[in-house]
């Protein structure tokens, strides 16, 4: 009897764990189902409408062995946009404002769409980028170039820059698109200047002095210049304008001030003293003081202050020495009459000046054609591949537009 029971017993737990099992195994079956069938829907399905179950980002291309994404992809096209835009109003003249359904409308004798324009060129721009991210990492300038790692940098910067507390250099509201453009576009210029210093981007001795020759008027010394000058202003200069420099002169006052000022630039002209004549002018019942002063703009201004400079150079561009233009108002500076007294021609940089800035422009060229020729060899060499189906399913706009 013990041993009948026994038997019972375990005949019990046998049945037990075949239920079990048949539990087990319907509860793997249905996990399978559902994750083979949302791969199924993404790989398919996702890829004809344009969008994919659970906000799955896909693996769009294969570069060098490191995996680039759908989102990728998408936050590249939000970069070309503008050059496709771009392209078409140069090639077809075809704007978004001129051509309705602009994106899907077929262009030209070869049908070109713009939006198949934009996820091809979208699409080996991101090439580039990874391999740009694949000689750096190995260069030791980057650990991590995995999207999923970028990703997590943004959020975590995005939050950072929230904090009223913060310092921030840059913009506080951040976007995908405008942090990365901020993080690689350092990554570059550290990896330019990595390329240049190991000799990858040695600039020819040649090319350079045949750019330098080629654009020899972009190296001309800015013009050391002497300029007189008559200003009047109100003496109660409690109103302010829009440009909080200036008195808020009603037109009567800036007609009667400039026609002073002509009268004195005049009697300047003919010999009087430019501050007693100045001083003349500005007697105890006279609302308007004037003011006579030289400016020279030597070098070192130029060097000091360029904006300052640039402001008044642009105002005798045609201006003849010895000469005094009409008073007029300017935003910046009020009502003043100017005289250019003596223009100092001051030639050219020199090459050996200007070899610096020459390196640092034609070692970018370089730059950019040395990548350009490594995206050609990792496809010759079968080291991109491209899924053009999730490729093609990359979307511009968030709301899935297009």
């Amino acid at each position: 009897m013990a041993n009948m029971k026994k038997l019972k017993d375990i005949a019990r737990r046998v049945r037990l764990s075949k239920k079990t099992t048949i539990i087990i195994i319907a509860v793997v079956v249905a996990v399978g189902l559902i994750v083979g069938g949302t791969l199924l829907y993404n790989r398919f399905v996702g890829n004809i409408f344009g969008y994919n179950f659970f906000g799955v980002d896909r693996t769009a291309m294969v570069v060098g062995g490191e995996i680039v994404t759908q989102k990728e992809i998408s936050r590249v096209m939000k970069e070309k946009e503008v050059d496709t835009i771009a392209y078409f109003s140069k090639t077809y003249n075809a704007t978004t404002a001129n051509t309705d359904n602009f994106w899907f409308t077929a262009f030209g004798d070869n049908k070109e769409r713009p939006i198949d324009y934009l996820k091809l060129i979208s699409a080996d721009e991101a090439a580039r980028i990874k391999i740009k991210q694949i000689i750096a990492k190995a260069d030791g300038l980057i650990q991590d170039i995995s999207y999923a790692t970028f990703l997590t940098d943004f959020e975590t910067e995005k939050i950072a820059r929230q904090d009223p507390n913060k310092k921030v250099a840059g913009v506080r509201n951040i976007t995908e698109v405008y942090y990365f453009r901020e993080v690689f576009t350092k990554l570059e210029d550290r990896l330019k200047q990595a390329m240049m210093d190991d000799g990858t981007l040695k600039v020819p001795t040649d090319t350079s002095t045949n750019y330098y020759k080629d654009n020899i008027k972009s190296y001309k010394l800015d013009d050391s210049m002497v300029l007189d000058m008559v200003t009047g202003t109100l003496k109660d200069a409690s109103r302010k304008v829009e440009t909080k420099l200036f008195p808020d002169y009603t037109d009567q006052e800036k007609a009667q001030i400039s026609a002073e000022i002509d009268k004195i630039s005049k009697e300047i002209a003919k010999g009087a003293d430019p501050t007693k004549t100045c001083e003349k002018y500005t007697s105890a019942s006279s609302v308007y003081t004037y003011s006579y002063f030289e400016m020279t703009m030597d070098q070192e201004f130029i060097g000091r202050d360029p904006d300052s400079y640039k402001m008044y150079a642009d105002l005798v561009t045609n201006a003849k020495i010895g000469v005094w233009n009409p008073a007029q108002f300017y935003d910046q500076i009020g009502i003043n009459a100017i005289m250019l007294k003596s223009r100092d021609v001051q030639g050219y940089i020199s090459y050996q000046d200007a070899l610096p800035q020459l390196d640092q422009i034609l070692s970018k060229q370089l730059y950019e054609k040395y990548f350009d020729s490594q995206l050609a060899q990792y496809k010759a060499n079968g080291k991109v591949s491209y899924d053009w189906n999730i490729i093609y399913g990359s979307k511009l706009r968030s709301d899935g537009s297009y």
